[in-house]
């Protein structure tokens, strides 16, 4: 995705209870308010700055998204990452509680 698509998709799922979109930033790329560096005292700031995102698009460097969810999985449901375990009752399915998948950017020369 390109990083206008990354933030759009974050922002369509702002609302969305079984998405969330964590969007990784290089801290010393970023634009702190009255030229504070990142500590404790300038993550409260952050939090109340609405345009801390949108004027730091440039310190981005990945993403992380997880999804919720409470599907069906067979045993064999996904071959990638082997046989998954049986429930307690020893039948084979089970319940996928969440899916994440971290996006980490590598600058192309």
């Amino acid at each position: 995705l390109t990083l206008g698509e990354e933030i759009e998709m974050q922002e369509t799922w702002r609302d969305d209870a079984d998405k969330c979109t964590f969007i990784v930033l290089a801290r010393e790329l970023c634009d702190f308010v009255d030229n504070h560096s990142f500590s404790d005292e300038t993550s409260s700031l952050i939090q109340d700055d609405p345009d801390f995102p949108k004027r730091n698009k440039q310190a981005m460097v990945g993403d992380v998204n997880l999804f919720l969810t409470e599907e069906e999985l067979s045993i064999c449901s996904d071959e990638n990452y082997g046989p998954a375990k049986k429930n307690d009752e020893g039948d084979g399915d089970i319940k996928k509680q969440a899916e994440l998948d971290i996006m980490i950017a590598e600058e192309m020369s």
